[in-house]
């Protein structure tokens, strides 16, 4: 018990990552059936599909 009052930071920073590496923190969340995001994601991805056919990156 003594070792964790001593390490209290070190436990939280550990466990904050381990919670952000197991949740993602944020990514990947399921998109909203909002048109407006819709038409933004297709458009990026039409802009990625364009620029790795001309052979540019990104």
């Amino acid at each position: 018990m003594n070792w964790i009052i001593e390490n209290w930071v070190a436990i939280l920073l550990v466990g904050g990552m381990l919670v952000f590496h197991l949740f993602g923190h944020g990514h990947g969340r399921r998109q909203s059936d909002d048109p407006v995001s819709r038409v933004a994601n297709k458009k990026r991805r039409a802009s990625h599909d364009q620029g790795s056919k001309d052979g540019r990156i990104g």
